[in-house]
């Protein structure tokens, strides 16, 4: 994950995963569909934006990461 200079008093919006991480049955979602290259390799940017409320000192990389889990869930079963 990247974080901007804010964090942790900001949220995070987005993480990197390789280019070949995604779901096999699922196609890639259009909030996904951006590649950057970072330390001479090529990942997949997946950007979702929190539709909630970020408690600096609470919330951190594990609430980011229940956040994509859970909409993975949601994008799995539609």
């Amino acid at each position: 994950m990247i974080a901007d200079f804010q964090y942790p008093m900001s949220a995070m919006d987005m993480f990197f995963m390789e280019e070949s991480v995604h779901h096999a049955r699922v196609p890639i979602p259009e909030h996904a569909k951006t590649i950057e290259e970072h330390l001479g390799r090529r990942w997949r940017r997946w950007s979702w934006h929190r539709n909630g409320r970020w408690t600096p000192g609470v919330d951190g990389i594990g609430s980011h990461w229940a956040m994509i889990e859970a909409r993975w869930d949601k994008e799995r079963s539609q």
